[in-house]
């Protein structure tokens, strides 16, 4: 069960990395934390790689943080509360899954949150601002977040590796994007709206999580 729960957070990363609000934006974002443009890139991969890897490495390390105190928070849940808490996140996760699918509208998911760029690129600039897209919030993306503390919620002593889980999910595409930077941008522009369709099967997913949780089929661990 907990190996579900795993792969349930770092696909909801992968998700929400591929989410239409989030993705299109990708590539522009890094060139700019790089401070480098498309027509130049050819002679500096390495600043974009080193630049993207410190936005990751402060965006992991942020996520993972809050999944530490977030365990800290819940590690006093127990017996019935743990059995009511895994019925409550079973509704909650089935209320996300639905807003995910376009059923239902969440009016605190559909509020952006964002956050203002450096003015000049540098490796520390990277690493603060990874750590700040932790709290980014961008309907789809915030929507995927919240299924994940509330899978948190039915496992309390997981709350880190959930966290972890997600925020990989999350900055594996980060790295491989500013590895293949203007691959990725191309293949973005052509096939993002295409890309679309893994929102909908993580909503999908999300939603039968939910009913599971919520009739008892996946018991808290």
């Amino acid at each position: 069960m907990a190996e579900l729960s795993l792969a349930a957070a770092f696909l909801a990363g992968l998700a929400g990395f591929a989410s239409p609000c989030v993705l299109p934006l990708i590539p522009t974002y890094l060139y700019y934390l790089s401070g480098v443009t498309s027509k130049n890139e050819a002679g500096s991969r390495g600043k974009i790689l080193a630049n993207t890897f410190a936005f990751v490495l402060g965006l992991v390390l942020a996520i993972s943080a809050f999944g530490i105190l977030l365990g800290q928070l819940l590690s006093h849940i127990t017996g019935d509360m743990l059995v009511l808490a895994g019925r409550m996140s079973g509704i909650l996760i089935i209320l996300f899954g639905l807003y995910i699918l376009g059923f239902v509208r969440l009016g605190f998911l559909d509020d952006r949150h964002g956050l203002k760029l450096p003015k000049a690129a540098s490796i520390a600039a990277s690493f603060f601002i990874g750590a700040l897209f932790a709290v980014v919030w961008t309907p789809v993306m915030g929507a995927f977040l919240l299924f994940v503390i509330a899978l948190a919620l039915t496992q309390p002593a997981e709350a880190p590796v959930l966290l972890f889980a997600y925020a990989c999910g999350l900055g594996l595409p980060f790295l491989i994007t500013g590895a293949f930077a203007s691959q990725a941008a191309a293949f973005i522009k052509a096939h993002g709206k295409e890309m679309a369709v893994i929102d909908r099967a993580m909503g999908l997913m999300v939603l039968i999580i939910g009913i599971l949780f919520l009739i008892g089929g996946l018991p808290a661990l």
